[in-house]
């Protein structure tokens, strides 16, 4: 039986999937459109998604945690430097968003460049505490001359880099390792035999849709550098 994850991951492939296979046929139909003497002329029709709203019942079935041990917050060696720049690319993004700072992707990558050395030279053992400082710290005086540059008041700035700070900090130390996992009933024939529908779980999902597209950025030594990043 699956996980909780995995069966909502699995409803976000499917959900993908299908707009995959609506570009695929809006394609199919804007050739059959330039190929006919008529309808070249006419708008190509094509059908978007931007919110679905999923109602599905689940029945819990067990929580487990692997080997009966839950993992301790954070560890006693501290920050490994490989875990900073994912932790930064996690947070950076978000952040900016609730902090209404607008960065352009040349912006948001200079920045990412920045923390990028800062983990390559950092020894493992620093607190998170003390990583989500110094991060903080390198980025402060960019992050600064990108808003300035793009019209951003720095108050925004202001508001932004101690909630950056926070929030890298609690992802730095985020508990590593296997989590507890719950294991669900989902198929119509397990869900009937729980019986009365108040002991079914419903999972009411509301999902948005957001286009992604490839950023290609050039480096200094003449080589190009390409990250997938929201349109």
């Amino acid at each position: 039986m699956p996980t909780l994850g995995e069966y909502v991951g699995q409803l976000m492939a499917e959900i993908t999937q299908a707009r995959v296979q609506a570009d695929v046929e809006a394609t199919r139909i804007a050739e059959l459109y330039a190929s006919d003497p008529l309808l070249k002329y006419m708008p190509v029709p094509r059908f978007r998604l931007p919110t679905l709203t999923l109602d599905v019942p689940v029945a819990v079935n067990s929580a487990s945690v692997p080997d009966g041990t839950l993992p301790e917050s954070g560890t006693g060696e501290g920050v490994d430097p490989a875990d900073i720049l994912p932790a930064f690319d996690r947070v950076f993004p978000a952040q900016l968003d609730a902090a209404r700072l607008t960065l352009s992707i040349d912006g948001r990558e200079k920045a990412r460049q920045y923390v990028l050395e800062f983990a390559r030279y950092t020894k493992p053992g620093m607190a998170p505490a003390d990583v989500a400082r110094e991060v903080t710290s390198i980025i402060t005086e960019v992050i600064y001359e990108l808003a300035r540059s793009e019209g951003a008041p720095d108050g925004a700035v202001e508001a932004f880099l101690p909630a950056f700070q926070g929030a890298l900090q609690r992802e730095l130390q985020a508990p590593s390792g296997a989590l507890a996992r719950v294991d669900v009933n989902v198929t119509t024939s397990q869900l009937r035999e729980v019986g009365s529908p108040d002991l079914l779980v419903r999972l009411r999902l509301s999902v948005s849709e957001e286009s992604m597209e490839w950023s290609v950025t050039p480096n200094p030594d003449g080589t190009t550098t390409s990250r997938l990043v929201p349109a």
